[in-house]
């Protein structure tokens, strides 16, 4: 599945990284695209980003309370699920339903 972002309305304000030492790095509004799969349905690559490889990813829960947790080997965004969700508390999102969007700072290469 495709993933969409926007770049936030906070630092970085433009549409490039913003480069802190020798890395870079993006604040970003993201927003899963249709229904979750198990495993991660969502690619985001590093070169979607602007970078050579995602160094480190760190994200709010979504805005319908799952967690997102970036799979560094397959580039793909896994969402978690907590009590407020619904679902069994640590647990890997099921296949059912659609997750909603987040911010995220994505620091790279």
């Amino acid at each position: 599945m495709a993933l969409t972002f926007a770049i936030a309305s906070v630092a970085p304000l433009s549409n490039q990284p913003e480069k802190i030492g020798q890395h870079r790095e993006r604040i970003v509004t993201i927003t899963p695209s249709g229904t979750y799969t198990t495993g991660g349905g969502d690619t985001l690559t590093a070169a979607t980003l602007g970078f050579a490889k995602v160094l480190y990813f760190d994200a709010e829960p979504t805005s319908d309370f799952h967690i997102p947790l970036y799979d560094y080997a397959a580039s793909k965004i896994k969402f978690y699920e907590t009590g407020a969700a619904g679902g069994s508390t640590g647990a890997e999102k099921n296949d059912a339903g659609a997750v909603g969007a987040f911010r995220a700072r994505i620091v790279g290469i």
